[in-house]
């Protein structure tokens, strides 16, 4: 019994010296991954902008319009460091027979706002200003590379001013907007 003992002590001495002797450099490693995925970015604006029906008129006068929908945003979920959407006039407004001067329009946008998210906007127009010419900035982000966000700005008015003595008609005309995404 007494021989038994020893070898039971010895074995545990020799158990603790191989533990003492392993050297803890040798540790094992793994790979952890993680995948965050928010979807694709994309931007909401209005689509359609109807001034109304107006009598015509000897003096000249001003239309405004707010678009429908009256919120445009864009939700950057790749962190871009910098993109805009822009508006600005295709030509002329017209009625197949006469027209109203593009430059007789006119945009004028609230300022940004970071709806969600963390990222810093850029300027845009809060007076009417012609947008002939020149794409007419709506939103903006001048962040840094990886701010996920969303910007959105509302009450996006567009204003038409109607020369004197314009001809009577329903006046067509085409916005070009470029949206970073759609």
């Amino acid at each position: 019994m007494k021989k038994l003992l020893q070898l039971w002590v010895l074995s545990i001495a020799l158990i603790v010296c191989l533990l003492l002797l392993n050297d803890r450099t040798n540790a094992a490693s793994g790979a952890i991954s993680l995948r965050i995925y928010t979807g694709t970015s994309s931007c909401v604006y209005g689509t359609s902008l109807y001034l109304g029906q107006h009598t015509g008129s000897y003096v000249a006068f001003s239309l405004t319009g707010t678009f429908t929908p009256t919120i445009f945003s864009c939700t950057d979920f790749e962190g871009m460091d910098a993109w805009s959407m822009t508006l600005f006039a295709s030509g002329d407004l017209s009625n197949w027979l006469q027209t109203i001067s593009k430059n007789n329009v006119s945009l004028k946008v609230d300022a940004n706002m970071v709806t969600s998210g963390s990222c810093v906007t850029g300027q845009n127009t809060t007076t009417f200003t012609s947008i002939w010419g020149i794409p007419w900035v709506i939103l903006t982000k001048t962040s840094h590379i990886w701010d996920i966000c969303t910007i959105s700005a509302s009450n996006v008015q567009l204003a038409v001013y109607v020369p004197e003595n314009q001809a009577i008609g329903t006046y067509i005309w085409n916005l070009i907007l470029l949206a970073p995404w759609n």
